[in-house]
């Protein structure tokens, strides 16, 4: 897990594959990204695309 600092607060995210980004957020109250690690998310990223959680 990488943090990003973004004007005052500091954001987690994962990257998978590379090349242009798809991101995708999640959020709410006790809710975290490991619900978006799945294998179809995830099997997204490969050579021409990177996914960011």
């Amino acid at each position: 897990m990488t943090l990003v600092s973004v004007d005052d607060a500091k954001l987690a995210m994962e990257s998978f594959g590379v090349g242009p980004a798809l991101v995708c957020l999640h959020g709410g109250m006790g809710v975290d990204s490991s619900y978006l690690k799945t294998p179809a998310i995830v099997g997204l990223a490969g050579d021409r695309r990177r996914v960011v959680i």
